[in-house]
């Protein structure tokens, strides 16, 4: 969601990408576009409702979403997990065929 909200934000976009560096110019662009943008602010809040409930998190502590997937049985072929896919797009052509 935010990558997508910074896309057009070349510096945003840079903070996003060192933040494991460290995170003030991320704390500043996203103040900036919370600050320009009350509906980004809104849908950022129920973001964090929604996934900031988990172990880890809470005031003052990062987030962290860890996700585990499992595929039981034989698989002849490719395995494809998708989420949040928005647009237009066609699987033609991987069929795990070699």
């Amino acid at each position: 969601m935010i990558r997508h909200r910074f896309r057009r934000d070349g510096a945003a976009m840079g903070a996003l990408d060192s933040a494991g560096s460290g995170t003030g110019p991320l704390v500043e662009a996203l103040s900036r576009h919370i600050e320009n943008d009350p509906d980004f602010a809104e849908d950022l809040r129920d973001w964090i409702k929604e996934y900031g409930s988990g172990p880890g998190s809470g005031a003052g502590q990062s987030t962290q979403l860890r996700h585990s997937n499992q595929v039981i049985g034989t698989v002849h072929g490719s395995v494809i997990q998708g989420q949040n896919v928005r647009g237009r797009f066609s699987l033609r052509g991987l069929r795990g065929d070699r």
